[in-house]
């Protein structure tokens, strides 16, 4: 059995004068057992115990997959099988349960994992045999999520741990058992919600739209309403950025509704010049202008019975504007070049990625147009808000393109992985689908996508970071002290030595919190003392 007991009580800190508490860089906030009761009472209430479970699970995978790279960050070249038995200092430090790891296979090359954890004195467990007293179902909904999403951080791979023992069932312990999401063989109502990547044709037949795929909270509350208005026939209108996948949600609200087995049929508004985005939409009789030698029907017609997708909306001139509002509104359209209306049954779901109500302020919109179309709207949330999500889509992408370009991958580095996660992705899920794309492509058989593989997108990529955590660099900035440093003839050895002086200086010549500042090991900093025959006065 693993069980170790990581320093992490080291890295919680309390600031009386400031009211604040941090673990590393992070700022965390007490809950007391009794607000978490209550809190658990109430949510249980409103929406039921199916819907809080997965809301309490999707907060504890997110939790998990951010600590699956703050070890990677606080101890760098650690081999997974034993930071995944970190996840147990993590949870204890939040005051969520004691335990061990029970047993843990990892191949991380391969992307390959079976795990069992238990967990004592499980504070879910406490709260739920309070609120109800033995029940039938597991009760450790935020554990299992977190380890969950800290594993699948660690192995690049979506792993999913189940609970088969809880002390809320009246079992001794809480025990919970982890292997591939694909592996189970039982579906989960989880699953449902966090969309894992799953085998089959969705993501290996590259004709088809892949679903949604992601477990980050706020993309797990949009899928939730999604679920929520697909079976009406309510009007949708999606909010989000380019590339955040508002077509493939428009599709999941087709494909949950009672239209879908009738067409979905999508137009981007904005590929259309003012001349032809009527014909486009509404069709065109034969003979209506030069060039129509036919008649042909628009994106209604086509759509009847179905989901018509408006893309881009807000690029609509306010002419079309008009002719659209009129045919939602009448459920009827005239082709160009026709003297009668024809009947249409259409569900209307619209995206865009500009402010429509900003553009109503300034004219360029319809009001009575917003309001018909925005009977729902669903914000979207870009990718840089979704970090836990990152590995998810990157093994649905390496799959997806493997298949589609015959190519045998082995999966993705630990390096590669963690600049993605770092990346703002300004283009989104799209940009990342294209950036797996081009590295599937470049990548050898066999062998797995690297850092270098990423190169052809330049700064875009390589050295665009995120913005920098209040006192730490950003990538450029230290991309500029390297090379002022090599201007000036500063050697490694030289730099090293300042750069492991300041360290611990600002350390107060702790050389084990000096060793995390600069992510070495306490030993390495010790051997430097040790060369430089210099005698720290802290620890």
């Amino acid at each position: 059995m693993i069980n170790p007991r990581s320093g992490f009580w080291s890295r919680l800190r309390i600031t009386p004068n400031s009211g604040t508490i941090w673990f590393d860089d992070q700022r965390i906030a007490m809950l007391s057992v009794r607000a978490f009761t209550e809190l658990r009472r109430k949510l249980i209430e409103g929406i039921g115990p199916a819907e809080s479970r997965v809301i309490f699970w999707s907060i504890g995978y997110s939790e998990g997959s951010k600590d699956a790279h703050l070890v990677r960050k606080l101890r760098p070249g650690l081999e997974a099988s034993a930071a995944i038995a970190d996840a147990i200092g993590l949870v204890e430090v939040a005051g969520f349960a004691s335990g061990e790891v029970l047993r843990s296979t990892v191949d991380a090359s391969r992307g390959q994992y079976q795990g069992e954890i238990t967990w004592r004195d499980s504070v879910e467990a406490s709260v739920q045999l309070e609120l109800s007293g033995i029940t039938v179902e597991p009760a450790c909904w935020i554990l299992t999520g977190h380890i969950s999403g800290y594993v699948s951080g660690l192995i690049g791979r979506p792993i999913a741990f189940r609970e088969v023992a809880c002390r809320a069932m009246g079992n001794p312990a809480c025990r919970a058992v982890g292997k591939l999401a694909e592996a189970w063989e039982t579906p989960d109502e989880i699953a449902e919600v966090v969309h894992f990547p799953v085998t089959g044709n969705i993501e290996t037949d590259a004709s088809k739209p892949y679903q949604p795929i992601g477990c980050a909270p706020s993309f797990a509350s949009t899928l939730h309403l999604i679920r929520k208005v697909a079976p009406t026939e309510a009007a949708v209108l999606l909010l989000g950025e380019t590339g955040s996948g508002k077509e493939i949600l428009a599709r999941q609200i087709h494909g949950l509704s009672r239209r879908s087995g009738k067409p979905f049929i999508a137009v981007n508004c904005a590929a259309f010049p003012e001349s032809l985005i009527e014909a486009e939409l509404f069709g065109v009789e034969q003979g209506a202008y030069t060039g129509a030698s036919y008649a042909r029907p628009g994106r209604f017609e086509r759509a009847n019975g179905g989901t018509l997708f408006l893309d881009e909306v807000g690029a609509l001139s306010l002419i079309s504007q008009s002719k659209l509002l009129r045919a939602l509104q009448e459920s009827e359209i005239e082709r160009v070049g026709a003297t009668t209306v024809r009947k249409v049954n259409v569900r209307v779901i619209a995206a865009t990625n500009a402010n429509l109500r900003d553009a109503i302020q300034s004219g360029a919109f319809r009001r009575d147009l917003y309001f018909r179309l925005s009977t729902f709207p669903i914000e979207v949330p870009p990718l840089r808000e979704r970090e836990e999500d990152i590995p998810l889509l990157i093994e649905y992408f390496i799959r997806r393109y493997s298949w589609l370009h015959n190519k045998r991958v082995t999966g993705i580095t630990t390096a590669a992985t963690d600049m993605l996660a770092r990346y703002d992705f300004p283009g989104n899920v799209r940009e990342l689908e294209h950036m797996i794309e081009r590295a599937i492509i470049l990548v050898e058989d066999d062998h797995p996508i690297v850092l270098s593989h990423f190169a052809s997108f330049g700064s875009s990529i390589m050295a665009e970071n995120r913005s920098p955590v209040a006192g730490h660099p950003s990538e450029n900035d230290s991309q500029r002290l390297l090379e002022r440093l090599a201007s000036a003839g500063v050697t490694v050895s030289e730099a090293s030595s300042a750069l492991i002086g300041a360290a611990l200086r600002r350390a107060g010549d702790n050389v084990t919190e000096a060793a995390r500042m600069l992510g070495m090991s306490r030993a390495q900093v010790a051997y430097w003392l040790k060369q430089q025959k210099v005698k720290p006065n802290g620890d």
